[in-house]
């Protein structure tokens, strides 16, 4: 069934508010750009975390799980060291989360996006969203590896 032919009803039963429904399915449209197909119960999560991010920093963090996931869950990345739909690494988690991490725990969508949200929300506070990206990316100290990887977010957020 398509999300758009949804009635406000079965989205309130997500625990979408009526009054962030349009919101909603406009994330969801943005979605679709990027990866059609992804199911509605992830869409749900994903606007349920980013609804407090301006609809520019939402593009953003959908990028960055496109770039990393294409929206896939259970990707494993990087050899075994990154999990999930924001690709964290367990130091990474544990450092963000203040409390031991498992790999299990990052292939959760919920925790995966919880910690990956706090952890951008804190790199934002003192950098642009490039620099957010490429210290997400490749830490703080491989910047200068981190270029291309802002041009491949840059890319998929223009596509939004």
């Amino acid at each position: 069934m398509s999300l758009l032919i949804l009635i406000p009803s079965q989205i309130r039963n997500q625990g979408i508010k009526t009054d962030r429904i349009d919101r909603f399915f406009s994330m969801s449209k943005r979605i679709d750009k990027l990866a059609p197909g992804v199911s509605r119960e992830l869409k749900v999560l994903i606007f349920k975390e980013l609804e407090e991010f301006s609809e520019e920093d939402q593009n953003w963090f959908l990028a960055l799980i496109f770039v990393e996931s294409s929206f896939r869950p259970s990707v494993i990345g990087d050899r075994g060291k990154s999990f999930g739909l924001c690709q964290i690494q367990i130091p990474i988690a544990q450092y963000v989360a203040g409390r031991k991490i498992s790999k299990e725990d990052l292939l959760d969508p919920v925790q995966n996006l919880k910690i990956a949200k706090v952890y951008v929300k804190e790199l934002l506070k003192n950098c642009s969203w490039a620099e957010t990206l490429a210290i997400y990316n490749s830490g703080r100290k491989n910047l200068t590896l981190a270029f291309n990887y802002i041009l491949r977010v840059r890319g998929s957020r223009n596509l939004l």
